[in-house]
């Protein structure tokens, strides 16, 4: 018998594989099992010539055909006639495969295709490319239709990296979302020969030091170095439509601030923003190209475990269209200009990467909750850099896409000015404006302090014109060959805002209808009351250098506009018929307004400028106007506190409906079970069983009934949260303006009357805790401790961070000490939920706290027994705790409070 020799059995009947391993057996099936074999009854292992499969059968179900055979040696296969080359033409495209090293934009996906070992498609007569799975294109776009195909050549598309110019260079940066870096590879002048031999260590050298983007710079490089991928097959194949993408109503742009990779080709995630899409319903990552191609039906039952980064209502790579101002925006920029005015370099030098991304991360999830004083993002950098991330991941820039060809135009006469850039402005829309202007004012606030922070109008404008201009996406070519426009465009805007903040208020002080400091409340209590035709005048509260006039009119204030451009006032842009307000004042107090707006029946007859008051009164005036203001955000706080009140309730009432409805079918199931054994008892037996279904009947309408008043109180809660999250969303509009009021107001009274100041604020911090619902308030016996000496809770020098680690580790919830700091007076670290917390100190004019107004306590000693006793939850709602047990208590009596 021969060593290579098999046995040849043949299968008797079907069987099917019950475990992995075994193969399928059809009647009649030929399998061969090699020599030699122990127990042909047994489970053998073989193939199956007919399916060609490999594994364990049962010896049972064959019989033997021969014991010693060969292996049947496969047939050769006959060779095929070469085929013509087979063409795929699509609309009038002539399709062919092709790898495009350099960047091309494909037009379905609005994503760039380049790098190497990928294939594309590109039409051979006209030029238009796509990625391979977005063959839609050509379906939709007839050969030649497409102007910017037919100006490239199949010799640029196909270039080699290594005959890049320095130009093509920087479009390649653009196409794979590098940005951030294009000044600094423009300064070395890099080429594609030159670009292929840069490493990490250059990068580091040339400033771009964060650890990830340098990584990332490489990866990107690397993708240009490619092996070619197999192009064996001339054909295109069958293309179909991929019409999963329509499934993921919740696939989003993001910006992925950790090393991923596409869930779909396993490629990283190219650049360092914006590059590709999230699903926030089943979390699959991608490449845009790749969601068009061959993205999987959404199933939120994939979710992968959600990165710190990641929200389902992000702040980041999203557009705003109102003109509050965004929380990112806004609050970077307040922690820049409150600790960054003197730091140098600040626009231009990066903090640790760690703190930059936390900071990042809090800001995406929720905004408003986060304290910009944490120590940990205390570095002025931190809210610098991710002001500029905010900036760039605007999916359209603050000089948005519709105006960039006019400000171009514009940035290329020789004699342009500001004023004329200031007028291109106007035409961008309300929302547009506010926050273009709220930047602008902040980078002007910046280059005053130069002398320290070395930030200049000229070096903000080429820092900036990065982050507020460029061309649509596809428009790399423009974006570099504009970089010069974009500076200029930037730094005119820049000079224009600053001629504005430089024009003072004309001299209208000495009018008996100017009120040169009045709100619009302060207009509508002035006019209160007065005749038709009695009227006032205000600087614009929303624009810089204009007015707003408020005329009484049918017993109700009428507000309009007066706007100001090249020293010509009026009330629209094509009726600026006066030199200056005084005029416009003087024309219609003789001609009605009914010029402008025939519903304006009426002249500005009668003047009620600002009351005169003696400086007691304007001090009533004042403390009066504050208490107004300080109620209502009060107001606002507790319908916060409301809300979080009432969500709590309600859920509170789902879980208890929850288990209401277990106890009814349970009682249910045992009725039914009951009735069975009422049906198959005995006649002597159904009396009791009757007894106990009346019993169960009569439960279950006890039970039904408390179910349904829990329905009906669960219905009542959903529509007061309704009521209250409606009421809440409609007050907090009115919170931008208050709070700038209040400290407007605060900053007043702080001047002129500090002793009623901290009157109201010892009040006020009084008051807050009686707004608290049940559930924020500390258990009584907190209110009465004992005073903590200092010695128990005082550490007068800087500790390092693994130390205070080391400290507290294990130690018990509200467990705290006060140590010096290098960015503030002290920090309190404390425990809660089991984390440990750094709340800084600040020290006002009127004494320490956490944050202005309520710096009222004249020594640290007298703050941290306050909030011994007081929750920190009136400065911080995820605070919910008191300083409850000093670090030394536990460090010389273990770890039980010994007032306890």
């Amino acid at each position: 018998m021969s060593s290579n020799s098999y046995i040849l059995f043949e299968a008797a009947y079907d069987y099917t594989p019950k475990d992995d391993g075994e193969i399928e057996l059809k009647q009649g099936d030929r399998c061969y099992v090699k020599n030699p074999i122990t127990n042909t009854e047994g489970w053998l292992d073989g193939v199956n010539y007919r399916s060609k499969e490999s594994g364990q059968f049962p010896g049972t179900y064959c019989k033997i055909i021969e014991y010693d055979t060969q292996l049947p040696v496969p047939p050769r296969p006959q060779a095929k006639p070469v085929a013509e080359h087979r063409k795929t033409i699509i609309n009038g495209h002539t399709l062919e495969k092709i790898v495009i090293i350099k960047p091309v934009w494909c037009s379905l996906c609005e994503e760039y295709i380049w790098g190497g070992g990928k294939i594309s498609l590109i039409c051979s007569g006209c030029f238009l490319c796509a990625h391979y799975g977005c063959h839609q294109n050509f379906s939709r776009i007839n050969c030649g239709e497409l102007v910017l195909s037919r100006c490239r050549t199949k010799a640029d598309i196909l270039k080699p990296v290594e005959e890049w110019s320095r130009d093509e260079v920087l479009e390649w940066m653009v196409a794979v979302h590098l940005h951030p870096y294009i000044h600094i590879i423009k300064k070395q002048n890099i080429t594609g020969r030159e670009l292929l031999q840069i490493t990490i260590e250059h990068l580091q050298d040339w400033g771009i030091d964060f650890n990830l983007h340098s990584k990332i710079f490489v990866m990107c490089i690397e993708e240009l170095r490619g092996g070619p991928p197999n192009m064996t097959s001339p054909h295109i194949g069958q293309l179909k439509d991929n019409t999963n993408i329509s499934t993921h109503v919740k696939l989003f742009e993001h910006s992925f601030t950790t090393f991923q990779k596409c869930d779909i080709c396993d490629k990283p995630m190219f650049g360092v923003f914006r590059q590709g899409l999230m699903c926030a319903a089943c979390g699959i990552q991608c490449h845009r190209s790749c969601a068009f191609a061959s993205i999987r039906e959404c199933n939120e039952s994939y979710i992968r475990a959600r990165r710190p980064s990641d929200s389902e209502d992000p702040s980041f790579c999203c557009n705003y269209n109102s003109k509050t101002i965004p929380a990112v925006l806004r609050k970077c920029v307040e922690a820049v200009e409150r600790y960054g005015l003197n730091t140098p370099n600040v626009y231009t030098s990066n903090a640790p990467y760690e703190q930059v991304e936390a900071l990042r991360s809090a800001l995406n999830q929720d905004p408003l909750s986060v304290n910009m004083n944490d120590e940990y993002w205390s570095d002025p950098r931190c809210p610098a850099y991710v002001l500029k991330t905010f900036l760039i991941e605007l999916p359209d820039p603050l000089l948005p896409f519709e105006e960039y060809d006019n400000f171009i135009a514009l940035s290329n006469q020789e004699n342009s000015t500001a004023e004329q850039y200031g007028q291109i402005k106007m035409l961008l829309k309300g929302w547009q404006v506010s926050h273009l202007d709220y930047v602008m004012h902040h980078l002007i606030k910046m280059s005053k302090y130069n002398a320290n922070n070395g930030m200049t109008l000229e070096k903000l404008s080429k820092i900036f014109s990065m982050y507020l201009i460029r061309p649509e996406d596809g428009e790399a070519k423009v974006f570099i060959a504009n970089l010069q426009s974009h500076q200029k465009v930037v730094h005119m805007l820049l000079c224009d805002a600053s001629q504005s903040e430089s024009h003072a208020i004309p001299d209208y002080d000495s009018e008996p209808w100017f009120w040169a400091d009045a709100t619009r409340k302060d207009i509508s209590h002035r006019l209160h009351g007065t005749p038709d035709g009695s009227f006032l005048v205000r600087p614009s509260e929303e624009r810089k250098g204009g007015w707003t006039l408020t005329v009484r009119k049918d017993g109700k204030d009428r507000l309009i506009r007066v706007i100001q451009r090249d020293g010509r006032c009026g009330f629209r842009e094509d009726l600026l018929n006066f030199s200056n307000l005084k005029e416009l004042v003087h024309h219609f107090s003789i001609h009605s307004l009914e010029d402008y707006n025939e519903k304006l029946n009426i002249k500005l007859t009668n003047p009620c400028g600002k009351p005169e008051s003696n400086p007691e009164e304007d001090d009533a005036l004042l403390t009066e106007r504050y208490k107004e203001v300080d109620d209502m955000l009060k107001e606002i706080k507790l319908l916060e506190f409301q809300v979080e009140d009432q969500q709590r309730l309600l859920e509170e009432c789902k879980i208890m409906s929850e288990s209401q409805t277990d106890i009814v079918s349970f009682i249910d199931e045992q009725i039914t079970l009951a009735q069975q054994q009422y049906n198959e008892a005995s006649a002597q037996d159904r009396q009791d069983i009757q007894t106990s279904l009346t019993n169960l009947n009569d439960l279950l309408r006890q039970e039904k009934t408390v179910w349904q008043e829990l329905d009906e109180k669960l219905m009542d809660l959903k529509q007061a949260c309704n009521v209250l999250n409606t009421e809440l969303t409609e007050r907090s509009t009115e919170l931008p303006n208050l709070q700038e009021e209040y400290n407007r107001i605060y900053q007043k009274m702080r001047d002129t009357n500090p002793t009623a100041l901290r009157e109201k604020e010892s009040e006020d911090l009084k008051e807050i805790y009686d707004y608290l619902p049940n559930a924020a308030k500390l258990p009584n016996k907190k209110q009465h401790m004992e005073d903590l000496e200092e010695k128990y809770w005082l550490f007068p020098y800087k500790l390092e961070r693994n130390e205070i680690t080391r400290m507290l580790e294990n130690k018990p919830n509200g467990t705290f000490f006060v140590r010096e700091s290098s960015n503030y007076p002290y920090v309190i670290t404390l425990v809660h939920d089991s984390v440990i917390k750094h709340v800084p100190v600040l020290q006002g004019p009127n004494g320490y706290g956490f944050a202005e107004p309520h710096n009222i306590y004249k020594t640290l000693h007298e703050l941290i027994n306050h909030y011994h006793n007081q929750s920190l939850r009136m400065h911080n709602k995820n605070l919910d705790t008191t300083l409850q047990t000093p670090y030394r208590f536990l460090e010389h009596t273990g770890d039980e409070p010994i007032y306890e």
